[in-house]
């Protein structure tokens, strides 16, 4: 089920960006590291904790079963990141479809499909 937009324009850039390194099957130290990375600043786990909390309040993400500090995104949280990405993309590339959302998001899926398990 597409999320509506009112659930997508509730997610944070920082949810956004925990979600994408969760895909990739990063557990809490590696994707505050990620974050890191791509902002190029410091990130302490205190400043990640709030959109952690805050994402499984809203059933985008749940507890690894098998990973002690990783974490899954929800079926819904799934929607939501990708739905975000999508839009943003769109808007960055301003309706002249030169990239390819779909499978821009499609390669971070086989990702997380590969290690969800």
């Amino acid at each position: 089920m597409v999320p509506t937009f009112s659930t997508i324009g509730k997610a944070t850039i920082m949810e956004l960006c925990l979600g994408f390194a969760f895909l990739r099957g990063a557990v809490l130290p590696m994707a505050i590291q990620e974050i890191e990375g791509w902002f190029e600043t410091p990130v302490t786990p205190s400043e990640i904790q709030a959109s952690v909390s805050r994402m499984m309040e809203l059933g985008w993400l749940a507890p690894h079963p098998l990973k002690p500090g990783g974490y899954l995104l929800t079926d819904m949280g799934e929607e939501v990141v990708e739905q975000a990405f999508k839009g943003f993309v769109r808007f960055i590339d301003a309706g002249e479809n030169r990239w390819d959302v779909g499978m821009m998001f499609q390669i971070a899926r086989t990702h997380y499909n590969r290690r969800k398990n």
